[in-house]
């Protein structure tokens, strides 16, 4: 063996990936280290964004752990949503804030509170063809906060009230904006300055329709039974079993380098209500992740299929946006979920598709079936890949 080959390494080389920074991630086929510094900016690692995919119990949750320790040791701040409280021991071993977000009065998110929204302001070729519900920026003299929330506010009221029709959804449209009105907040205002008691809350909201039912049932004027449909429909959110989570001032607040928005409690309540408090945590989740653009934060959404609502595909927007932008903010996201499909159905794939096309770390783990065969595709994977997958080793 000529000697600059032995001083080259082989037979002893491996390939590898190593940034020199950042974290250990994996071995590859060749057993050469895959050391990632997923802050860095180069060719085609645009973001700091992942998906991670596989069937439960193939290495998901294991995967994260060590991804976000290892982001926690180097100064990221991270945020989780958690449905399953998978992360609630692991958030306390490193002396972060664990939050109840399904009822606890010291994690409460107003629906009402005006708070920041990712619009799309990035040009994106490979969705020809999107009308996208937040609309573009262009530097202030476009839609102002108060008119970019109304938009956000119908769809976690479409998300929250699945039946109300398109006449419910115009009253309540015109109510929202007359409640902050009655605030002092209307189209010009800056709700960066606002505290969050400067805000009405869902009990104020359910009594200006009452009001308003009086009103026109004392006019006799049919709209009346309109608004005594949204009284109806809004006296949980108001004083019922929802007015834990919505009614009363934002308190969910967290100055800790790792936070766990811990939802496991909200098992037993209806789909609708799981997927409008996820829509708000996220909504939260962004304002923290677009404060500070010095300062390197990252969101993992655990379960993310249960956000999914094929009916208001607009709620796969929001979190879209958050992907194409958090680039802009330092900031990144993970998306979790066991299942492929829910982010493929017809009704939302012009959203989901994005979603899962637009991370730069794609984590895939076993899965089978129908996973396997639309993960095939979106991914266009070669046939030694699905017989890998479908394998399920950890």
């Amino acid at each position: 063996m000529p000697l600059r080959t032995f001083v080259g390494g082989f037979p002893f080389s491996f390939s590898g990936l190593n940034d020199n920074a950042g974290c250990y991630v994996a071995k590859d086929a060749t057993g050469g280290l895959v050391v990632l510094d997923f802050w860095l900016r180069e060719n085609d690692r645009t973001n700091s964004n992942f998906v991670i995919m596989g069937v439960p119990g193939s290495g998901k949750s294991a995967a994260v752990k060590h991804i976000t320790l290892s982001e926690f040791m180097l100064g990221t701040k991270l945020i989780f949503i958690d449905p399953e409280s998978e992360y609630k021991d692991f958030c306390k071993n490193l002396n972060g804030n664990w939050l109840d977000a399904g009822g606890s009065p010291k994690a409460r998110v107003n629906p009402l509170q005006i708070m920041p929204i990712p619009r799309n302001d990035v040009p994106d070729e490979t969705e020809p063809g999107i009308t996208d519900y937040y609309d573009k920026e262009d530097d202030g003299n476009g839609l102002g906060d108060l008119a970019l929330y109304i938009k956000h506010l119908e769809v976690f009221f479409s998300i929250y009230l699945p039946s109300l029709t398109d006449k419910h959804k115009a009253v309540l449209k015109m109510t929202l904006i007359e409640l902050y009105k009655d605030f002092r907040i209307d189209w010009n205002t800056d709700a960066s300055k606002l505290r969050p008691e400067d805000f009405p809350i869902m009990s104020d909201l359910y009594n200006k329709l009452k009001e308003k039912q009086k009103l026109y049932k004392e006019q006799k004027d049919t709209k009346a039974d309109i608004y005594e449909d949204l009284v109806l429909y809004l006296e949980d959110a108001a004083n019922g079993a929802d007015a834990a989570l919505w009614n009363g001032p934002t308190t969910l607040e967290t100055n800790s380098n790792i936070t766990v928005l811990d939802t496991y409690s909200l098992q037993s309540t209806s789909d609708n209500v799981k997927r409008a408090q996820y829509f708000l945590l996220q909504t939260w989740s962004w304002n923290i992740m677009s404060k500070d653009r010095t300062e390197k934060v990252m969101l993992v959404c655990d379960e993310a299929y249960l956000m999914i609502d094929p009916d208001v595909p607009q709620s796969l927007v929001f979190l879209r946006n958050v992907a194409k932008r958090d680039r802009k903010y330092e900031a990144g996201l993970i998306i979790i979920s066991h299942s492929v499909v829910d982010f493929l159905d017809p009704k939302v794939k012009m959203y989901g598709q994005a979603l899962l096309d637009t991370p730069c770390y794609k984590i895939l783990f076993g899965t089978d079936g129908k996973n396997l065969e639309e993960t095939s595709k979106l991914y266009n994977l070669t046939e030694a890949e699905r017989e890998l997958l479908e394998s399920k080793r950890r």
